[in-house]
């Protein structure tokens, strides 16, 4: 099964009208079974870019100019 992770648009909305993303800025999607893991797991994750191998997907992205 191939899962595909985007995000974007943002300025179609109000918010994303005014505000942009800057040279160096990070942006982390992270899908995952919330009966296996909970937000701090996951933060954990993030923070040590540290994922298990399946069970959930990551969409990583950083700005660069």
């Amino acid at each position: 099964e191939q899962i595909m992770i985007s995000i974007g648009a943002t300025r179609y909305t109000p918010f994303g009208q005014n505000n942009f993303l800057q040279n160096g800025d990070e942006s982390v999607v992270v899908l995952y079974p919330e009966d296996v893991y909970n937000s701090e797991q996951i933060k954990t994750m993030v923070l040590e870019n540290d994922f298990p191998q399946t069970g959930i997907s990551v969409l990583r992205q950083k700005v660069v100019l």
